[in-house]
């Protein structure tokens, strides 16, 4: 007699779906746990915390699941809701310190002359302003006549 008899079909998806999810998981974290605590203690900081985090998120996920095996409801578990809760934040925090890793950088002096020298008018009564400016015929006629006198 089979087995498969005996189990609900409801059941079996519910297997089915747990089976595809263990497996993607499964995959995802095979590089991680292949690599070497001395692999590990290389990456940089961010990339160091990064794992960290899939591994909350790994161990979260796992306990949830053990909890859902069991026929608890995990979602009433206070302890894992807290840690499920403590490790989005500290996801939050990391995707913070990326934004600003790789914000373009803005040099000081750079934006200080940038901006000293677009709001720099020249004085209106030295020479170089007249200099600039085209006389129209009006004002060159009276200057004509300013030098005959």
């Amino acid at each position: 007699m089979s087995t498969k008899a005996n189990i609900p079909p409801e059941v079996v998806d519910q297997l089915m779906k747990f089976d595809q999810a263990l497996t993607k998981m499964e995959e995802s974290l095979e590089p991680l746990l292949n690599d070497g605590i001395d692999v590990h203690l290389q990456r940089s900081a961010i990339d160091m915390a990064m794992a960290d985090i899939t591994s909350m998120f790994a161990m979260d996920s796992l306990h949830w699941a053990q909890q859902s095996l069991r026929g608890e409801q995990p979602e009433k578990n206070d302890e894992l809701l807290i840690d499920i809760n403590r490790t989005k934040k500290f996801n939050a925090e990391l995707k913070t310190l990326q934004e600003r890793q790789e914000a373009p950088r803005v040099s000081k002096q750079g934006a200080a002359n940038f901006i000293r020298n677009a709001l720099w008018e020249l004085p209106e009564g030295s020479k170089d302003a007249e200099k600039d400016e085209k006389p129209s015929k009006d004002q060159s006629t009276s200057k004509k006549a300013r030098k005959r006198r």
